[in-house]
């Protein structure tokens, strides 16, 4: 282990993000980076990006760790961009021209052929260092439409693929309407993935698989991509309803089980340079080796 980290914070610049950027991620953050340190990992890089409908590239902002300088703007209506109708002002014309563009429209977001989505590719790309432990949290306000089954199959296990040959872990920042519907102990939980629920101030992390069945089923596409990759889950509408008292419980529990995860395994890799394009290279890695981190005795 090279004792370093990478951490990749894709903020989608809608206007429902900027109060769960300042409140919540921002914070998050700055706990997971002490963490870290904490657990001797020194020599950390964040990278902040912004996930834009305006562009099919992400935007690259210049930060801190802790993001204290960043200047994110949030000013998009949609995570997805809209196609404008032009009215001529015969009835049945418009009402066609409306329908057509709706039916692309569909189309398009289910195939995910969104600038979006596009961004969140072009991630792929950031040089992150091969001897890194790396960590990517995304912050998604807007509901994410469901996308064509075999395409969403598709891309699940090529992520899980990349993110476990790379030491690469991730998690969502979202509204999660699941929760509210379920067990009252939910009310209390930071978080979820596939197989555990995270409890405010629960240090010892104990999967609790009963009550994680308790949790419906949602039409999100992101949420259903970050369990269906091993990802954790983190809510935003809990933390909202929670006094000081309970989110700064929220916080320390989110960035722990976050680190934990990041450091749980040691690899061995074997990796190599290859051009992105023309112009940029960037290291592609196998695992040769893994195995458990051994446990620091107390």
């Amino acid at each position: 282990p090279a004792k370093q980290a990478d951490i990749v914070v894709a903020v989608e610049t809608t206007v429902g993000n900027e109060k769960n950027y300042k409140e919540l991620l921002v914070p998050l953050v700055s706990q997971l980076i002490d963490a870290l340190k904490k657990s001797q990992i020194g020599d950390i890089k964040v990278y902040l990006v912004g996930i834009t409908s305006k562009f099919p590239y992400p935007i690259l902002y210049d930060t801190d760790l802790k993001l204290k300088n960043a200047k994110v703007q949030f000013t998009d209506k949609s995570r997805y961009e809209q196609f404008e109708t032009i009215k001529t002002g015969y009835e049945k014309v418009d009402e066609f021209e409306e329908k057509a563009v709706n039916l692309v429209d569909y189309i398009r977001k289910s195939l995910g052929i969104t600038n979006v989505l596009s961004g969140y590719r072009s991630l792929l790309d950031l040089p992150l260092r091969p001897g890194a432990v790396k960590h990517s949290i995304s912050l998604v306000s807007d509901h994410c439409q469901k996308q064509d089954l075999l395409l969403s199959t598709f891309w699940s296990a090529l992520y899980s693929t990349i993110y476990k040959e790379s030491a690469h872990t991730h998690s969502i920042i979202t509204n999660t309407p699941e929760l509210a519907d379920g067990n009252d102990k939910l009310k209390n939980a930071a978080g979820y993935t596939k197989h555990s629920v995270l409890i405010c101030g629960d240090k010892k992390h104990k999967e609790n698989e009963a009550l994680r069945a308790t949790i419906k089923r949602t039409d999100n596409e992101c949420i259903n991509f970050i369990e269906s990759t091993d990802g954790f889950v983190f809510s935003a509408s809990n933390y909202e309803a929670m006094n000081p008292g309970m989110q700064k419980q929220f916080l320390q529990t989110a960035a722990g089980a976050i680190s934990k995860e990041m450091l749980r395994e040691v690899l061995v890799q074997e990796c190599t340079c290859t051009y992105v394009d023309p112009y940029r290279v960037r290291s592609v890695c196998f695992t040769k080796e893994r195995k458990e981190a051994a446990r620091r005795r107390k």
